[in-house]
């Protein structure tokens, strides 16, 4: 009778952030927080293009192209790790839970260039395979 009592503890749901090369987990930094991707065409930023003019554009291509994240579906979130203390409200007051601004964009921590990236896989490519021939001449 025993052997057949169900566990009736809630686990809680493991959170990822899903900026590449960030390793926050909600299970094991429980003093990170985590958000979600607003919808698409909900909010609207202005930001300098290329020309350095101002133009709207939708937060939620702001987010994807700051994360460099192509696809976002509604179970991916960005952890707290990636914002600036000036992007939630009332930063200063203690609260159960933090909440961005409309307009906060992740600044921190965000992965590097792509061409940057790119170098330093070739870089540890060239090591590795000089590494291999020194091991076969000798």
């Amino acid at each position: 009778m025993e052997s057949e009592k169900v566990c009736n503890i809630k686990q809680k749901a493991r959170i990822v952030c899903c900026v590449p090369g960030c390793n926050s987990r909600s299970h094991k930094n429980t003093n990170v927080t985590f958000h979600y991707f607003p919808r698409a065409a909900k909010y609207f930023i202005s930001t300098p293009n290329h020309f350095g003019e101002y133009e709207k554009i939708d937060l939620l291509v702001a987010l994807k192209k700051s994360v460099r994240v192509k696809n976002v579906n509604r179970s991916m979130k960005v952890c707290s790790l990636h914002f600036k203390v000036d992007d939630y409200i009332l930063p200063s007051v203690p609260t159960k839970k933090k909440f961005l601004k409309k307009n906060a964009v992740p600044t921190c921590n965000l992965p590097c260039e792509d061409n940057i990236v790119a170098q330093a896989r070739e870089r540890r490519l060239m090591e590795r395979n000089a590494k291999k021939d020194d091991a076969t001449h000798t």
